[in-house]
């Protein structure tokens, strides 16, 4: 993750890919995102986008590198497997009126009752947290929770690695 300090960091959301996949023509993947060095995807994000033949036709006409960021497996490593820290962050990034900020009672309930969270917290909370999108298996508002907790862990590391950077300077 210290690879990526100084780098220019996209965090791809459908909408945007969408909207430049249909206007290729005047937004080419070229020129849009020539000012990145690579993007980050989070996988309920990729969900969506691997919806559309199109969306996914863009994608791989991207010129710099992406990654596909998995909410189970790499998040909880971001914040140093600290998972109540991250069960946190998720409960901040979901919409007020979700089923995942009920989702987030029961799962804090669960952890001060066994010092732990279940092995797959993070899946019941995409499953169970959020509203199918009728006739798909996608769940409404699960992309862009995903952005806003990469976006704080991303935050978060960065500010620490540059803490260390300036007290070593110092």
């Amino acid at each position: 993750m210290n690879e990526l300090e100084g780098n220019r960091i996209l965090i791809m959301d459908n909408n945007n890919l969408e909207f430049c996949s249909q206007h290729d023509d005047v937004y080419s993947s070229e020129e849009v995102f020539k000012e990145y060095d690579m993007i980050l995807i989070p996988d309920w994000v990729h969900r969506e986008i691997s919806h559309s033949q199109k969306r996914l036709h863009y994608l791989a006409s991207v010129p710099i590198p992406y990654f596909i960021v998995s909410e189970e497996e790499d998040y909880p490593e971001l914040v140093g497997y600290q998972e109540l820290r991250l069960l946190e962050l998720f409960f901040h990034a979901s919409s007020a009126i979700s089923p995942a900020r009920k989702l987030y009672s029961t799962l804090k309930k669960f952890y001060h009752e066994h010092d732990d969270l279940p092995e797959s917290w993070i899946e019941d909370f995409y499953e169970e947290g959020f509203e199918v999108t009728s006739g798909t298996d996608l769940r409404k508002n699960a992309g862009e929770t995903s952005i806003l907790v990469l976006t704080y862990l991303l935050l978060h590391h960065f500010s620490l690695v540059n803490r260390k950077y300036h007290h070593f300077l110092q």
